[in-house]
């Protein structure tokens, strides 16, 4: 119940990092905060505050800053954009009515650096912390958005309403914002959707629901009141998504042969309304995505459909019959929702126009551009995932983690080909050489088949950090030194490279070495010899290098892409301002260059004119690490797969595309 704080508390503590003051009666920003030269994260969600200072870029090493659920109608967008330091800001839940920007919660720093970038900051001085100036009335708001009533209202009641605010998505707001919650944060919850909420925040959220416009899950939600709210919506429907009049069509296929058993099911579905068919196509999407994750969430298609299918099929009340024959029938109805889980991808997925068409997040921005959607998310590992590598016929992905254990997965439906333990307390980096799979340790490098990943080779005493294939030689950045190991004897060669090695890439025929003395040394493949040298002393800490369209495309520790020519090693771009914080890599994927960061973003640019293409929807909590892409000739599109420190894999389908023009990637 803090409502305001003693100035000799912050005068004690000037070296103090991380402050969470939520939930408190804060009325003004505690500006006391401003002598934390060492504030690195700041949290003052759920209070009262309805300013924030310009003052605030005080805090220069600023990393995080959440303010959600407070009474903030606008913000200091020039001092935020000054904070260069700031890779996460959350607004959610505040009025913001006086933005001259429609607010998009995930998108909020972009939104405001953008726009800073725009207008100049204005001149007038900043009020004292006493002299903080009452927010301006709140707009009067327009009689044809007032809320409406979401909870227990026939669908088609409700569409009306929704299509007001999205005329051409045809499934209401709590679904799709519900299940993108779920999606992004709540996949590898173990007993999702099954496990109990808190009753008297679900009720608080369904009041709110019910009472605003806008409906937003904060970050910080508990994933099992979203689960819940979502259950709850289901079941307060007056008729069920599947309609009265299927129940006993549905109930009778819980004896039918399998394909009978999808014919049927696919008759029904295209027989729904258009709203009742995308619900239904949106939740047997993220029903097939949590089964994905049974390993890890302990909920496959059988105990996922137990939770959600008697909220998706029920007779009205005054027609239901003994409660054991209901038990039964219930049961049943639940197994045929099972296998709907199953084979979700045969039920629904009709092909990449299809797929595009239903992704219905994006298109609420009717000028976004989409460059991708999201096809599949699954987690395996308990701990953040390092690197992925595709096997040489691109049938089977290798991702690894910082725990020592390495998984297989087949590429076209992400299951599991076998998941192994290096007894390793960390892999640090992975790459293949021919049809074998490289894996560097602290003490060690493993050769493993790609297949069936069992050990071919162990190479003692030898350090990996760094690794990159070269014909049938493998480049290893080892402690101090630079190393070149044959794929076929093993035998081990070490080169001496002025400066320590920090990471190798292959760049034509040549190898580029980034070292630690702030230099890029480019090196001749056969001879070793040392053909260039480039000056990166400007450029922060470069984390990779990848030729992309005839250029060196590299990310940096400072969220700058560096662009190199390769022939004159001059400068011809670096790229700005579209990710926060560290820059992990980039990746060509069909006609864009695709950038992976801390930030947990995916941006894409022109790989001809460097200029911004757009960004992916979010998918990620955490870093993204590593990237991988190939052309599925079934699909005919691009196939990206994303490894993340938050230990999920996304896979994303670009539009139809035509093949390369070379086999591979």
């Amino acid at each position: 119940q803090i409502q305001c704080l003693p100035n000799e508390f912050f005068s004690c503590v000037k070296i103090l990092q991380r402050l969470r003051l939520d939930g408190n009666l804060l009325k003004f920003f505690p500006m006391e905060v401003l002598c934390c030269s060492q504030l690195r994260e700041l949290s003052l969600n759920g209070n009262q505050i309805e300013q924030i200072p310009r003052s605030i870029r005080n805090l220069k090493v600023l990393n995080r800053l959440e303010i959600e659920s407070n009474k903030l109608e606008t913000v200091p967008f020039h001092s935020i954009d000054d904070m260069k330091c700031l890779t996460e800001l959350k607004l959610g839940g505040n009025p913001l009515t006086q933005l001259p920007f429609k607010f998009k919660p995930k998108t909020a720093l972009k939104q405001i650096k953008e726009y800073a970038k725009e207008v100049p900051e204005p001149e007038e001085e900043e009020h004292s912390l006493n002299e903080i100036p009452k927010p301006p009335p709140l707009m009067k708001e327009d009689p044809s958005r007032a809320p409406f009533d979401v909870f227990g209202v026939p669908l088609q009641t409700l569409m009306e309403n929704e299509y007001k605010l999205f005329p051409d998505i045809p499934s209401p707001r709590i679904v799709r914002y519900a299940i993108e919650f779920i999606l992004i944060h709540a996949i590898s919850q173990e007993g999702i959707f099954r496990l109990a909420c808190e009753n008297v925040r679900c009720i608080q959220l369904r009041d709110e629901i019910n009472q605003k416009l806008d409906i937003d899950f904060l970050e910080s939600e508990n994933p099992h009141n979203v689960s819940s709210i979502l259950k709850q919506w289901l079941r307060a429907l007056p008729e069920p998504v599947f309609l009265f009049k299927n129940y006993d069509l549905i109930l009778s296929l819980a004896e039918v042969a399998d394909e009978e058993k999808i014919a049927k099911l696919t008759e029904i579905l295209d027989d729904l309304p258009k709203e009742n068919y995308t619900i239904a196509r949106e939740l047997f999407q993220l029903m097939y995505y949590v089964s994905r994750s049974s390993e890890v969430n302990r909920m496959d298609a059988s105990n996922i459909a137990k939770v959600i299918g008697p909220n998706l099929l029920f007779l009205p009340d005054d027609n239901k019959s003994d409660p054991f024959s209901q038990i039964t029938k219930t049961n049943q109805i639940n197994d045929v929702f099972a296998f709907g889980v199953e084979h979700y991808p045969s039920l629904f997925e009709k092909g990449i126009e299809d797929i595009f068409k239903h992704d219905f997040i994006q298109r609420e921005d009717p000028n976004s551009v989409m460059l991708g959607v999201l096809y599949r998310k699954v987690y395996a590992h308990t701990k953040s995932i390092v690197s992925i590598a595709l096997s040489s016929d691109h049938s089977l992905l290798w991702s690894v983690d910082s725990r020592g254990l390495f998984k297989i997965w087949r590429c076209e439906d992400m299951s599991s080909v076998c998941k192994l333990d290096t007894n390793k307390k960390r892999i640090n980096c992975l790459a293949r050489c021919d049809n074998k799979m490289w894996l560097g340790f602290d003490d060690n490098i493993q050769v493993r088949n790609e297949e069936t990943g069992d050990l071919i080779e162990e190479i003692q005493d030898t350090a990996a950090f760094s690794l990159c294939s070269c014909g049938d030689k493998v480049w290893a950045v080892s402690i101090h030194s630079l190393l070149i190991i044959d794929n076929q004897s093993y035998s081990v060669e070490s080169l001496d490279v002025e400066g320590f090695p920090v990471s190798v890439s292959l760049i034509n025929d040549t190898i580029w070495v980034v070292c630690s003395d702030k230099n890029i040394r480019i090196l001749d493949t056969d001879s070793r010899e040392l053909k260039g040298t480039i000056d990166i002393s400007q450029c922060g800490r470069l984390n990779s290098l990848q030729l992309i369209n005839g250029n060196v495309w590299a990310g940096s520790d400072g969220g700058v892409v560096m662009i190199w020519d390769p022939t004159t090693l001059q400068v011809k771009a670096a790229l700005e301002g579209d990710h926060n914080g560290k820059i992990f890599g980039a990746r060509q994927v069909g006609d864009n260059v695709w950038t992976f960061a801390w930030d947990a973003r995916v941006c894409l640019y022109n790989p001809e004119t460097f200029e911004f293409q757009g960004t992916l929807p979010r998918c990620h909590t955490d870093a993204i690490g590593s990237l991988e892409c190939t052309y599925d000739t079934n699909m005919r599109c691009w196939k990206a797969f994303t490894a993340s420190w938050d230990q999920s894999l996304a896979v994303w389908i670009t539009p139809e595309a035509d093949p390369p023009a070379e086999s591979g990637q």
